[in-house]
């Protein structure tokens, strides 16, 4: 799948995670963050800086997994796991 295709992908997870009122909060924290793709992992990573997404893995998701998965990775964030 080429990057065009990719981001599309990427920025309607975002789009649908911003219209669900309970995830507002989600939502904006996801829209902060930059997100890149790389081969170099498996599935998906954070930093605390940018969230790192493996192309295949993300395109072979649902766009509710991927909006899931973006949730997951900038929780990681907010909770402080890169620094505990």
């Amino acid at each position: 799948m080429d990057l065009t295709e990719l981001n599309k992908q990427l920025s309607k997870a975002k789009i649908k995670l911003m219209g669900k009122p309970e995830c507002t909060f989600l939502a904006y924290a996801v829209m902060m963050l930059p997100t890149e793709f790389s081969d170099s992992i498996p599935t998906g990573c954070t930093n605390a800086k940018r969230i790192l997404l493996n192309p295949s893995f993300f395109a072979g998701l649902t766009v509710d997994e991927q909006q899931f998965l973006l949730a997951h990775e900038v929780m990681h964030c907010m909770l402080s796991h890169i620094t505990r």
